[in-house]
């Protein structure tokens, strides 16, 4: 098995844990936390971000750092070590997920337990797709999104860099969601969101926007 560093400790640690044993892709060298006690004692802690060259050297990583909303953090990390000598970004998918033949995952991405990845649909770098989503035929996720627990993403959606789609939410076909669009959970998208900001409701309708302008 290829060898593993974990970025980042806490629950979505513990959650990618879960799915990398299960994979049985990846031996865990350990954790990279700023806290030690993030690293919850199920692999040795390696230390704290300034330790990063030395682990990743050979080795491939994951950013094990969840998200609610921006997802910044994570990609600042993401491409920060991700160009750093001999470091390889890892792609992890849960046996119990179906993802289509002709669908793609590029690396950086966890699928989680019982997710649906339907056919051509293409998912970015650095995502996350959690326990039981669902995203439809010829859906485009961009680069750093989080779809969260239980969304539906239906078929032809286009979801951009950095977006975080809220546990249980439903994207209607064909809609378009800009970069940096952050949707509440439960909520219901009927329409494309270009502004960055949060959205949330049935229909979903802006609650904290920047720039300024309305929506198509």
């Amino acid at each position: 098995m290829a060898d593993i560093v974990l970025i980042g400790g806490g629950g979505h640690c513990r959650s990618c844990i879960e799915v990398i044993e299960s994979e049985g892709k990846f031996s865990i060298s350990g954790i990279v936390d700023e806290v030690e006690a993030e690293a919850g004692g199920l692999y040795p802690y390696l230390g704290s971000d300034v330790c990063l060259p030395e682990w990743v050297r050979g080795r491939f990583f994951l950013i094990t750092i969840g998200s609610i909303g921006p997802a910044r953090k994570r990609e600042r990390i993401f491409k920060t070590v991700a160009s750093m000598e001999g470091a390889s970004p890892a792609q992890v998918i849960a046996r119990s997920a179906t993802v289509a033949r002709s669908a793609r995952v590029e690396s950086g991405t966890i699928v989680m337990h019982q997710v649906v990845i339907n056919s051509s649909a293409t998912i970015g770098h650095n995502c996350i797709i959690n326990t039981r989503a669902l995203l439809e035929h010829d859906t485009c996720v961009g680069n750093h999104v989080h779809v969260a627990t239980g969304a539906i993403v239906n078929g032809g959606c286009s979801i951009g860099d950095g977006a975080f789609i809220g546990s249980g939410s439903i994207i209607k076909q064909g809609v378009k969601i800009g970069p940096d669009v952050w949707i509440g959970m439960g909520s219901v998208v009927m329409n494309n969101l270009n502004l960055p900001g949060w959205y949330g409701g049935n229909p979903a309708r802006a609650l904290n926007i920047s720039g300024g302008k309305s929506n198509d």
